[in-house]
């Protein structure tokens, strides 16, 4: 069964998603609430926004472990940073596209 904060960080994942989709994405810089917003930047855009929600960490865990999943190669260069970090080095890397982020924020909502 799941706490509320699981359900609550699952809820956040599915918005920060839609705010990609809506905005658009980048690399190598945050974003805003009306610009293309790269991972990290939808997270916290999304937690702005519902300022009850000022601890993100269910919402960085449930990402990372979904990227840790799926690109294993990013484990030995990103072992030193904290979940956010994480995500911002997945995010940047050449070649990564709007599609495979919305795809890692949708399955790690539904985790």
């Amino acid at each position: 069964m799941s706490t509320e904060t699981e359900i609550a960080a699952s809820e956040f994942i599915e918005k920060a998603a839609e705010l990609i989709r809506a905005n658009g994405w980048q690399q190598g810089s945050f974003g805003y609430e009306s610009t293309p917003v790269c991972a990290r930047g939808a997270i916290r855009e999304i937690c702005r926004k519902n300022s009850f929600y000022r601890n993100p960490v269910a919402i960085l865990t449930k990402i990372t472990k979904v990227i840790a999943d799926q690109y294993p190669e990013m484990a030995s260069k990103s072992e030193h940073l904290s979940d956010s970090g994480k995500i911002i080095l997945w995010n940047d890397q050449p070649g990564r596209t709007k599609e495979e982020v919305i795809a890692v924020f949708e399955k790690a909502a539904r985790s």
